[in-house]
């Protein structure tokens, strides 16, 4: 017993950890000093969660803790010790629920207020307006827990909330400058997809006749309107479904756009930022806002994690971006396909220019360079919807990249060039052809003149040097194999 009492309060909160709440409470009669440090741990972190029936009748655990707390008051409990309190399950604020039923709800929200609850951390998960509208007992909760975390620094209450745009504006009823960690689930639609919904036989790709994007603009006024007050957060996760939206030209959403961008770029304190689609897998199921749009991250972020369906547009402002200060990049964001030129309005400066339209596509370079974790979908053939030089380009730019990650990447780029080598090949066979036949087309116009210049005996004075043709193109495609990866010469086929 004596080199139990021996061990420091750090040491067995460490070991708690790891038990159960049975265990537990068997560990709260080894000793007093036990005790002592167990209680505490016990009541730091409280869940609001009902998933038994059971606990709806008087003699349930809640009912019994309410009537304790009522009688004996809180103070000969452990409510002293709540620092985190976890609202983890949307049966908290069921009116016929037990936490409703026995007053519970009500009176922890008074305990909070009035500082017996020394709260420090509110973590709210999976709330929706359908658990607060008409709900006077789950407003009247939030709006105790924000009244007691504005007496509060930053540093002294932190707010983590998981919930859709419209359930966190909804009533004033969170202190958003507290807000520390948001997961926001995002759902857009406009008419035309309803349609598209309702009747699998209608194709995604038809007119936007009728459409409109009311729902659209509302979750972007609504994001902008979060994140404007959301100083202090740190970490940031907003999920997409866009299974029933079509987007139209981006001129429609660019000034609302702008303004989201402005709120972003303020977040001076946003460590980890992930934007990504959840559900179906088809790419149009996926589209964030707009393929063409590309959300900027402020320069505080470190880890980004960007997993969207976007455009070949998109791809390029991507290259051009450095994303100063990010060591972490997760990409996965496919190219839908040659619609993205219909996204593009004309009266965009900003419009695609050259774009291929396809999935074959190069972006040349990029401009981060500050990378020590790179994760993106490794290209297989040529067909991909990535650009398929993405994994070279990143690699010759970013050679802080931990050992592992490098050693990762530099074979991810020898076998994407063995897979493009086909496509490598046609394309320069391609160029040196157009080369020769300018030359022999100008030579034989020159020698022949042009009344007796005939294209079938111009092709027949290319076929007759056609050897010479093969040998410049195998001197050429030796050139550029013997460049080392790390050089990276083989990747930029565009200045040849």
């Amino acid at each position: 017993m004596a080199v139990i009492t021996s061990l420091p309060p750090e040491l067995i909160r460490a070991i708690l950890f790891y038990l159960h709440n049975e265990d537990l409470f068997l560990v709260l009669k080894v000793c007093k000093y036990f005790n002592s440090i167990a209680v505490p741990y016990l009541w730091s972190q409280f869940s609001l969660g009902d998933p038994w029936p059971r606990n709806l009748t008087s003699n349930s655990p809640i009912g019994r803790l309410a009537r304790l707390t009522k009688k004996n008051g809180p103070d000969t409990l452990g409510y002293k010790y709540i620092s985190t309190l976890r609202i983890d399950n949307d049966k908290a604020f069921k009116q016929d629920g037990a936490y409703i039923k026995h007053g519970f709800i009500e009176l922890l929200g008074d305990l909070v207020e009035s500082g017996t609850v020394p709260l420090r951390i509110l973590d709210v998960f999976h709330l929706t307006r359908y658990h607060l509208e008409g709900n006077d007992h789950a407003l009247n909760f939030f709006k105790k827990i924000k009244k007691y975390s504005e007496t509060k620094a930053p540093d002294e209450f932190d707010l983590k909330l998981r919930a859709d745009p419209a359930t966190i504006l909804v009533d004033d009823i969170f202190d958003l400058s507290k807000l520390s960690k948001l997961y926001i689930p995002i759902t857009l639609q406009n008419s035309i997809s309803k349609k598209f919904a309702r009747s699998h036989n209608l194709k995604w790709r038809r007119a936007r006749e009728g459409a409109t994007d009311e729902n659209i603009i509302e979750n972007i006024v609504a994001l902008t309107k979060i994140m404007s007050i959301t100083v202090h957060i740190r970490d940031l996760t907003i999920t997409v479904s866009s299974m029933y939206y079509e987007p139209g030209p981006i001129h429609l959403l660019l000034e609302d756009l702008n303004k989201m961008q402005t709120a972003f770029t303020n977040l001076r304190r946003l460590h980890r930022l992930e934007i990504r689609a959840v559900g179906w897998d088809e790419p149009f199921a996926k589209v964030f806002f707009h393929p063409a749009f590309s959300l900027e991250p402020p320069e505080s972020v470190r880890h980004l994690t960007l997993a969207t369906a976007v455009s070949v547009f998109w791809w390029r402002k991507f290259a051009g971006y450095p994303f100063r200060n990010v060591e972490s990049l997760n990409i996965d964001s496919p190219v839908i396909g040659i619609q993205s030129k219909k996204w593009m309005s004309v009266f965009n400066e900003e419009k695609e220019k050259g774009d291929v339209g396809d999935w074959n596509f190069i972006i040349k370079d990029v401009a981060v360079t500050t990378l020590k974790k790179f994760i993106c979908p490794e290209m297989k053939d040529s067909y991909m919807p990535y650009p398929r030089d993405l994994h070279g380009c990143i690699y010759r730019k970013n050679r802080a990249l931990d050992g592992l990650n490098l050693e990762r990447m530099k074979k991810k780029v020898r076998r994407e060039f063995g897979a493009h080598s086909h496509d490598y090949f046609s394309f320069l066979a391609q160029r040196l052809t157009e080369e020769m036949s300018d030359t022999y087309c100008e030579t034989y116009f020159e020698d022949a003149g042009p009344a007796n210049a005939e294209f079938l005996d111009c092709m027949e004075e290319m076929r007759l040097s056609n050897h010479e043709l093969r040998i410049k193109l195998a001197q050429q495609l030796l050139e550029w194999t013997k460049k080392d990866v790390d050089g990276g010469g083989f990747l930029d086929y565009s200045k040849y």
